[in-house]
């Protein structure tokens, strides 16, 4: 092969070369490589615990139950869990679901609602309104 022919293949070679070979990363010996983690051998443990869930999801409460004091002497027991609270008045239970509230916490069905905030509640029912206090045992 003559001398011009292999000066004019060399750089097709070079550019041969250059293409395989992985030019995009940065030499090791610069400060901004990042190591890769050694290898780890496995070995006998113990299982793995679960994940811990997204902060996202309410971890489940335990039931809180709360006695009041209404107008006209009546006595509303609230039992309270997750999005959802059980009232016991005059021996009637009355399961109620979380409603969206703009201040302090609601619940309610069709026949009645519980709109609650610090230690006072307000229980609606038809045409009756009562105030609820908290009572502290």
């Amino acid at each position: 092969m003559s001398r011009l022919a292999s000066l004019l293949l060399l750089p097709a070679v070079l550019l041969t070369l250059t293409a395989c070979s992985d030019g995009d990363k940065e030499p090791a010996s610069s400060s901004t490589a990042i190591p890769s983690p050694a290898p780890t051998e496995q070995a006998d443990t113990a299982p793995v615990e679960p994940a811990v869930p997204d902060a996202d999801t309410p971890a489940p409460q335990p039931a809180i139950t709360v006695r009041y004091q209404c107008a006209s002497d009546l006595i509303v027991e609230a039992t309270y869990s997750n999005e959802s609270a059980t009232l016991v008045i005059d021996g009637e239970r009355y399961a109620l679901t979380q409603q969206v509230s703009a201040s302090g916490a609601l619940y309610g069905n069709d026949a009645i609602e519980w709109h609650t905030k610090g230690d006072e509640a307000v229980l609606t029912g038809g045409d009756d309104t009562r105030v609820c206090l908290r009572v502290t045992e």
